[in-house]
């Protein structure tokens, strides 16, 4: 039997590319190399040849080309199914460090565009397809959720161990917004003296590298360095460790880790925050945070909004916070995981089993294949 050749293309080599491409389709070469062979092409121009030797180009967000809408239809012409891919919505929200970088390029209009000439859409959650069907009622989408590979060593299990419970947010440098709802939260616990030395504040991610692109008044670009002290990770510390005002021990910082050892953050945390602000970029956003969480056996407290107030049950698979309480929740549900071993374990425990082994991505990938013969059946 000829196999079904898939050319996967990401959108750029860090975490999207790899949840989106990298990771599946070395997951589809492992557990279905009888049937498939995938290809991950990254930035390489594509050739008359690549037009005759692939059923499937699975591309994310848009095809990296001067033209990429003509490439996508040089596919269509060759009898090739096109798929693009989207975990995002197409439009940053105020306040995110590439919004207004992505407007002026155009890149929504972009985005938007190979939404509405792929054969195919694939994408997250079932939150996200209606957004994107709105956009034309042609579309047609397929949720493909992101997966973990419970096998490879970051998301294996090794919980270190402490005697304070520890208090745990792992995320980005675009999350201002969302960890602006944790004002004065850590204040309160630090001043809590029922509290002192029984708990640990740990922020993951902390990084001072990485370039700036400004825009001028004169419309020009200009790329340099980020200074240290211009960190946004500096605003984020502030806010964990209560501008320095902490007892002895109360605060970690965790610089950044590499992509494929990121997840080792989670063996730090006993209790995982996720606060997020209301708006449709966050809308659209994936359950990942919340598969990461429940893979490592952590306790999650999140806003109750989007997929988090979608999938978590209160009191049973997390907590959940509605935003007109953020000023007081915040600090009362962390205070009763301190607290409460009892309750503490039980969401660990139940969240886990919510995503294990539905998140799995070897159970993802055996959808995701399904999913190709069907489409190249005409299903």
């Amino acid at each position: 039997m000829n196999k079904i050749r898939v050319m996967m293309i990401p959108s750029d080599p860090y975490g999207v590319g790899h949840y989106r491409n990298f990771w599946p389709a070395k997951m589809i070469q492992k557990n279905h190399s009888d049937e498939f062979q995938v290809d991950v092409r990254f930035r390489e121009a594509i050739t008359e040849d690549d037009l005759k030797n692939y059923d499937i180009i699975h591309y994310h967000r848009s095809i990296p080309a001067e033209d990429p809408l003509k490439i996508v239809n040089q596919f269509k012409n060759a009898g090739v199914i096109t798929v693009c891919d989207i975990d995002d919505y197409w439009v940053p929200p105020y306040g995110h460090p590439i919004r207004e970088l992505a407007i002026k390029k155009g890149l929504p209009k972009q985005i938007t565009d190979n939404l509405k000439m792929a054969d195919y859409v694939t994408t997250t959650t079932d939150i996200f397809k209606k957004r994107i069907c709105a956009l034309d009622k042609n579309i047609k989408v397929k949720v493909l959720p992101n997966g973990i590979d419970h096998n490879v060593e970051m998301w294996q299990l090794k919980r270190e161990p402490s005697d304070k419970v520890r208090i745990g947010w792992v995320g980005g440098s675009s999350h201002e917004k969302d960890l602006s709802k944790l004002h004065g939260t850590f204040n309160k616990l630090f001043s809590d003296k029922e509290l002192e030395g029984k708990f640990q504040i740990i922020m993951c991610g902390y990084d001072t590298r990485g370039t700036i692109t400004e825009v001028g008044p004169d419309g020009k670009e200009r790329t340099r360095k980020i200074r240290p002290e211009e960190s946004i990770w500096n605003k984020f510390e502030a806010i964990f460790n209560n501008n320095g005002n902490h007892f002895k021990d109360g605060y970690v910082r965790r610089n950044t880790l590499p992509i494929n050892q990121y997840g080792k953050h989670y063996n730090y945390i006993d209790v995982c925050l996720a606060p997020l602000v209301e708006n449709i970029f966050n809308e659209c956003k994936s359950e990942l945070k919340l598969i990461e969480t429940g893979m490592m056996k952590s306790a999650l407290i999140a806003s109750d909004i989007h997929i988090y107030g979608e999938m978590l049950e209160h009191g049973k698979t997390g907590l959940l916070i509605p935003a007109k309480k953020d000023h007081k929740l915040w600090y009362k549900y962390i205070k009763e995981l301190i607290l409460n071993e009892e309750l503490r374990t039980s969401l660990q425990n139940n969240l886990h089993d919510l995503v294990d082994p539905a998140y799995r991505l070897d159970v993802l990938t055996e959808d995701r294949c399904n999913w190709y013969k069907e489409i190249l059946n005409g299903q």
